[in-house]
């Protein structure tokens, strides 16, 4: 069993050069460009990928090669990937997830004892601190179960992920260690029942307090992963908030 504390792992993957025809994907040797030479502050590189290909700009240099990793990361990671993989094998019984429609109290025990609950929260807060690719390694094992694999990324992809991005000191030093260890569970409340995952169209309000120290939530949410089991939810509301240009009271998410 391994420290949640002090572990950092990295990816463990074998490093290849991948080439992309009409055929799909395909190994190759050929090297695709010289990161050296590439200007990541660009404009070609810094626009979203996906955007770029909407409007028929394919810009290689942001995909290829595959990331690389230090050679003292990659075997950190190891370290990690094999005791997981383990798991999965011996202790995960996914047919009989799908028959009782719930993940067993030990198997999720033994997700927590792994560290499993906080891959990307900084080690400062107890998590693994893992790096979006370290993430995703650890990712192609967990998704062996769909179940899990919904659980841990409803957990930290978006549950706690706002209080990662947008907390305080204070908040983050409040709720992150417990949600590390997967002592709490988050959850995130989006859908609602007139405008699905539409957050601009979402009706649910959050009006501050009296005395400004909470605010009070009136909707209603559905279709909330980890909302059976969680003790912290980020939820999604309108608010008012004055206009810093027009001074005008408006409605925000």
């Amino acid at each position: 069993m391994l420290s949640t504390g002090k572990l950092r792992p990295a990816l463990c993957l074998a490093r290849r050069q991948w080439c992309v025809s009409a055929g799909g994907f395909h190994g190759s040797s050929r090297r695709l460009h010289d990161p050296n030479e590439v200007d990541l502050f660009d404009f070609r590189y810094t626009t979203p990928f996906v955007k770029n290909l909407f409007v028929g700009n394919f810009i290689r240099e942001q995909v290829f090669p595959f990331p690389q990793m230090k050679q003292q990361d990659y075997d950190q990671l190891q370290q990690m990937v094999d005791p997981v993989e383990r798991f999965f094998r011996d202790d995960v019984d996914s047919r009989q997830i799908d028959i009782d429609a719930k993940i067993p109290k030990e198997t999720l025990q033994g997700l927590k004892d792994l560290g499993l609950f906080g891959q990307q929260v900084p080690l400062e807060y107890g998590g693994l601190g893992l790096s979006n690719t370290e993430y995703a390694r650890l990712g192609e094992i967990t998704a062996i179960d769909g179940g899990i694999a919904v659980t841990l990324a409803a957990h930290q992809s978006i549950g706690l992920k706002g209080i990662l991005i947008a907390g305080n000191d204070e908040q983050k030093a409040k709720y992150l260690p417990k949600l590390s260890t997967g002592e709490h569970v988050a959850a995130f409340c989006l859908t609602e029942p007139t405008s699905g995952s539409d957050a601009a169209s979402i009706q649910t309000r959050g009006t501050l307090s009296d005395d400004g120290k909470h605010f009070l939530l009136n909707g209603g949410k559905i279709w909330i992963s980890n909302g059976g089991i969680a003790d912290v939810f980020t939820v999604f509301a309108k608010t008012e908030v004055v206009d810093s240009k027009s001074g005008e009271v408006k409605d925000k998410v």
